[in-house]
C-alpha cells in the first residue's frame, strides 16, 4: 500500500516540476511579447 502512495507522491511531484517549467515559459513568452510591441510603438 505504501508503494501505491509513493508512486502516487512522485507523479505529483513530476506534474508539478512540468506545470512550473510551463509557467516560466508562459512568462517568458509574454515579456518577448511586451518587448516586441515596445518596439513596434
Amino acid at each position: 500500500m505504501d508503494d501505491i502512495i509513493a508512486v502516487h507522491a512522485y507523479q505529483a511531484l513530476d506534474l508539478a516540476i512540468v506545470a512550473s517549467v510551463i509557467q516560466n515559459d508562459l512568462n517568458d513568452l509574454l515579456a518577448f511579447a511586451d518587448a516586441i510591441i515596445a518596439l513596434d510603438s
